[in-house]
């Protein structure tokens, strides 16, 4: 993840009586930097109106005074006091377990452990709070105050093997809700005199409380339900506008982006289960990928939609055909007669789960066309960094690279086995892409990317920079050269293609024509390896 705070500004004063420490934050929001993330932005600010007379104060304030303590073991703190503005929390599944795991809680001794005892891990924190070995702290006022937050959670379709074995041993049961608001009241204490972890104890504590006392309205927010409550609050919303400035239109994005919102959800969660229920895993990943390549925006969401209606469509036509072919092609004879089973169940349920995914994409392009502007999610603060280098460790962000391997996801339609290597600019509108498959080069029409020529390694020879004169002046070109196959039936030798690109410098040329034939080799030697499993 990638945490950006914004404006810090902190007070220290030192005096002979008090120690005074006073700070705040202006802006402070969480990036998840995994590529394909349903949840890109994990932490920030929850959007205010113009009548929100706090809007102008900063995300964090804190203030705390230490005074000065004849006893080693005690702290005396006069206040200690930490401010939060409201705060929208996304947690995604997949994220969740991959921090666990960063963390090393998840570790190889604690894994094998498997008879750790709860009630003793808690015994041995209660004694650890009471130990007279421990500094105690005196304060005379704790206050810690958050009163909104608006909570997200996107359960994950598939989990890799290690990550299952972290959910296991987790115990958790995630469901997917959206925007469930969860009002808190502030955790305040006075004159109290305890060591820390009893303190983080009490307050941990009084947070889950809060959570658990509001559960109805996480259940009002989940996808089966159609988030209920989120309906509901877009329409208040919409009123509130209409009463307050006359915003006829706002009324009617809100409750059409509610409505679409519900419908979204639910024809989402109807597919999900039929699809889990009926079809094959190979089915049901290839109709899920299609949905992913195209979830950007809303023209995207309604082009998903059509694809997947189509994929069902088809699907449903050739399942008596396709489905005993796989069958017996894996498993033979028993293989095949499962195959029919599962054909004939697919005739009927993969056009309709089409009818759904269609649904869905038209629902959610709906939603997203009418999102209102307190509804904006923000732009990640920085791009997912580039974690693999052409000598296999992780470089040094470089916002160029990470530009460029964005816009490697987007032309490959979210292909993360194939790995970025090098983005540069030729020259006028021309890009390049190189990656360890391929080299892509491409430009901007009507604010789409557009493919010029795409190579494989496998048709390339090498690249190399060329000048030539053109108007007086040297003009630099980055020379592809290609393999050519001879035509059967001829004996004429296969011709060699020398296409050229021109670039803006002697520089870039060299410098892009370097890259490409370092990508050349680790494709060729990746080619060349013999894996273990491959050499018995």
């Amino acid at each position: 993840m990638y945490i950006s705070l914004l404006n810090i500004v902190i007070d220290y004063q030192s005096l002979p009586t008090a120690i005074q420490l006073d700070g705040s934050v202006q802006n402070i929001q969480i990036d998840s930097q995994v590529p394909d993330s349903p949840l890109p932005i994990v932490v920030y600010l929850s959007p205010v109106n113009k009548s929100d007379e706090g809007r102008h104060l900063p995300a964090l304030h804190f203030g705390i005074m230490k005074i000065p303590s004849a006893s080693k073991n005690v702290e005396i703190l006069k206040h200690f006091i930490v401010t939060v503005k409201n705060l929208t929390i996304n947690i995604e599944e997949e994220l969740l377990y991959k921090l666990y795991r960063f963390l090393s809680l998840a570790s190889a001794d604690s894994e094998d452990d498997n008879t750790a005892d709860v009630t003793g891990l808690e015994h041995q924190l209660s004694k650890m709070s009471s130990s007279p070995q421990l500094s105690r702290f005196y304060v005379g006022t704790l206050k810690l105050t958050l009163n909104q937050v608006k909570l997200s959670v996107q359960k994950s379709i598939k989990l890799r093997p290690d990550l299952q074995e972290t959910k296991k041993r987790l115990g958790l049961s995630l469901i997917t809700f959206e925007d469930a608001t969860i009002e808190l009241d502030r955790f305040c204490k006075s004159h109290i005199f305890e060591t820390l972890p009893f303190l983080s104890g009490e307050i941990v504590k009084h947070y889950q409380d809060e959570l658990i006392s509001q559960a109805v309205l996480i259940l009002g927010s989940t996808d089966f339900l159609g988030n209920p409550l989120g309906f509901i609050n877009d329409v208040s919303e919409g009123f509130s506008g209409l009463v307050s400035d006359g915003n006829l239109g706002g009324l009617f994005k809100n409750v059409t982006h509610g409505a679409a919102n519900s419908t979204a959800k639910v024809a989402g969660s109807l597919s999900y289960g039929l699809s889990k229920s009926s079809l094959t895993e190979v089915y049901d990943e290839k109709r899920l990928m299609i949905r992913k390549k195209h979830s950007d925006n809303s023209r995207q969401h309604l082009v998903a939609g059509l694809k997947g209606l189509g994929f069902g469509m088809l699907g449903g036509l050739t399942s008596l055909i396709t489905e005993p072919f796989e069958g017996a092609r894996t498993e033979g004879v028993s293989g095949f007669f499962a195959g029919v089973g599962h054909g004939v169940v697919g005739t009927l349920t993969k056009p309709a789960i089409g009818v759904l995914d269609f649904a869905t994409g038209a629902a959610s392009a709906v939603r997203d066309s009418s999102r209102s502007a307190s509804r904006g999610v923000p732009f990640r603060v920085r791009l997912p960094r580039v974690v693999q280098g052409p000598a296999g460790t992780l470089p040094p962000f470089n916002h160029k690279e990470a530009n460029g391997q964005a816009w490697l996801y987007l032309i490959n339609g979210k292909n993360y086995a194939e790995l970025f290597v090098a983005f540069e600019h030729l020259g006028e509108d021309l890009m390049i892409v190189v990656s360890s498959e391929r080299v892509v080069i491409f430009k901007m029409v009507e604010g789409r990317e557009k493919a010029v020529q795409s190579l494989g390694y496998s048709d390339l020879f090498t690249a190399q920079p060329v000048q030539a004169q053109e108007g007086g002046g040297v003009v630099y070109y980055l020379e592809l050269v290609l393999r050519s196959e001879p035509v059967p039936g001829l004996a004429a030798p296969p011709t060699v293609k020398r296409p050229q690109v021109k670039c803006n410098s002697g520089l870039t040329a060299h410098h892009v024509a370097s890259k490409i034939n370092i990508a050349k080799y680790q494709y060729e030697e990746r080619r060349q390896v013999v894996l273990p499993q491959q050499s018995n």
